[in-house]
C-alpha cells in the first residue's frame, strides 16, 4: 500500500513523493527488528550481524533485508531513531526554569545514551 502527497512547489510546479505505508503486521515486524538491533548493536557493537537481528526478533532473515536492505541502512535507522531521542530530550531540558539544569540534564542524557551503546560508540 503507499499514499501519494502532492505538494505544491514554489514555481507552481507539483512535485510527487510516495510515502509507504506499512500494514499492521509489517509495521509491527519492523518494530521488533529495529528493538532487536538496538539491544544487539548496543550490546555486541557493529560486529552484530543481520541474521542475529532477524532471529533476535523472531523473524526471517528475509524480513530484516525487506525493511533494511543493508546493515548501513539498518544503522541509519538506530542512528536516526537516538538523534530522535536526543532531539525530545534537548527540547525538555531547553523549557526546564533554570538553563545550567536543563544543560546539565541534557549532557548527562547524551553521556548515558553513549556509555549503554557499543554500536553508537564505534
Amino acid at each position: 500500500m503507499t499514499s501519494v502527497t502532492q505538494p505544491a512547489r514554489a514555481s507552481g510546479e507539483r512535485q510527487v513523493s510516495v510515502e509507504k505505508v506499512l500494514r499492521a503486521d509489517a509495521r509491527r515486524n519492523r518494530e521488533a527488528v529495529i528493538a532487536a538491533a538496538k539491544q544487539l548493536f548496543a550490546e555486541d557493537g557493529l560486529d552484530a550481524q543481520m541474521p542475529d537481528v532477524a532471529k533476535s526478533a523472531k523473524v526471517g532473515v528475509g524480513t530484516v533485508y525487506r525493511h533494511f536492505p543493508t546493515k548501513d541502512a539498518l544503522i541509519a535507522a538506530l542512528v536516526a531513531e537516538r538523534f530522535e531521542r536526543l532531539a525530545r530530550r534537548h527540547g525538555k531540558a531547553s523549557r526546564r526554569a533554570n538553563a545550567w539544569e536543563g544543560l546539565c540534564d541534557f549532557i548527562r542524557f547524551s553521556a548515558q545514551i553513549q556509555a549503554d551503546d557499543r554500536g553508537l560508540c564505534e
